[in-house]
């Protein structure tokens, strides 16, 4: 099985089950091997934004080559950056 998806399923479940911490490893896994993956990217977003990081969230979601955000979210319960 391919090593990203491997650690993409996993950071998943482990984000449902509210794991935020070995997510974030997983999703730094999956970063390493697809270092702009857009649904890799919010997903650490919202593992940080679960442990209360906001700061780490928000940088996370800041395109790296431009000066601007690359998601916003609708759900009030997600973190919503302008």
């Amino acid at each position: 099985m391919n090593q990203f998806i491997k650690y993409s399923k996993s950071a998943n479940k482990r984000i449902n089950r509210r794991k935020f911490y070995k997510a974030i490893d997983d999703l730094k896994v999956c970063l390493y091997y697809k270092p702009e993956h857009l649904e890799t990217l919010i997903n650490l977003a919202r593992a940080y934004n679960g442990l209360g990081k906001y700061e780490e969230a928000i940088s996370t979601c800041k395109s790296k080559e431009e000066d601007h955000y690359i998601w916003t979210a609708t759900n009030e319960n997600d973190l919503l950056v302008n």
